[in-house]
């Protein structure tokens, strides 16, 4: 296994320079944290609460995205619909009025509206 471990020597002043220890993730390798533990005892068991809560802290953080991202989905489904019925309505009850052209021109820019919006936004996602 990688160890994700970095050692190396960082300059401080032209005369000087120090050990430089880096790693990446949450938790370092074994090795820092027992050297770690010799310096402060009782500090990986604090390193593991705090590597624990930064993972809950992500899924929280996830799992409210996920939510937010249906909730807009369906709340724009939701709108579309009663929008697009409000132009069909509206185009109907014109041709109930006698408007027949109206009501036609209504339906037909309401429809071609909807069919446009989805096609485009289906070739966009390609």
């Amino acid at each position: 296994m990688q160890s994700n471990h970095k050692k190396g020597k960082g300059v401080v002043r032209p005369d000087r320079s120090v050990e430089v220890t880096s790693f990446e993730g949450i938790i370092p390798d074994p090795e820092t944290l027992a050297e770690l533990e010799k310096i402060l005892p009782g500090s990986t068991e604090r390193w593991m609460k705090m590597a624990e809560s930064e993972v809950s802290s992500r899924q929280l953080n996830e799992n409210r995205i996920t939510w937010t991202f249906k909730t807009s989905t369906i709340l724009s489904l939701v709108c579309a619909f009663l929008t697009s019925m409000a132009v069909i309505i509206t185009g109907l009850y014109c041709i109930h009025l006698g408007q027949a052209k109206w009501g036609a021109t209504i339906i037909t820019g309401g429809v071609a509206t909807v069919i446009s919006a989805y096609w485009f936004r289906s070739r966009g996602s390609k």
